[in-house]
């Protein structure tokens, strides 16, 4: 997972600037949704790092696909992330797993932690692909309501296990 880590973090302002040329609504917001689908499934991420790179920009596509969806943001021309940048070695050491194995535990405990209404918003939105605008209507909160809380959320649990 350190390798994992180690190249979201490298790769997080190319990521940004792919957020920026796509969407004209908080490219915050919509950082903080890739950065935790990415660690919620960072146990998907190609070995390769090759396609480890390919696969953050995938997720990050979708992520805002998905912004786009719920909440009919508008997105802009795509550019394709600057080619030929060194990308840190694959690393599947045992000490790595392990590495790997305690980030999910601390997210699964962080998630644990936030009120219900938080956790049930992140469960649904992340885990069960359910659209915000869905979610706000089933719990009664308006839409931008629970946008709020899922932010807040997030930006706990990126706290919580050292992300920010």
């Amino acid at each position: 997972m350190g390798r994992d880590l180690d190249l979201l973090s490298k790769y997080n302002g190319r990521l940004r600037s792919l957020v920026a040329r796509m969407v004209n609504f908080d490219v915050d917001d919509v950082m903080q949704d890739i950065k935790l689908h990415i660690l919620l499934n960072i146990d998907k991420m190609p070995e390769d790092r090759e396609h480890a790179v390919n696969w953050m920009v995938a997720v990050a596509r979708n992520c805002i696909r998905d912004r786009f969806r719920s909440n009919s943001a508008t997105l802009r021309p795509t550019s394709p992330l600057d080619p030929g940048v060194d990308c840190p070695t694959s690393d599947s050491s045992p000490s790595s797993v392990a590495v790997m194995e305690s980030q999910i535990v601390r997210i699964k405990q962080a998630i644990d932690e936030l009120p219900d209404s938080e956790k049930e918003i992140i469960e649904c939105y992340f885990f069960s692909q359910e659209p915000l605008k869905i979610i706000a209507r089933r719990l009664g909160y308006s839409f931008e309501h629970v946008s709020r809380l899922k932010k807040k959320a997030i930006e706990f649990i990126l706290r919580r296990i050292g992300g920010q």
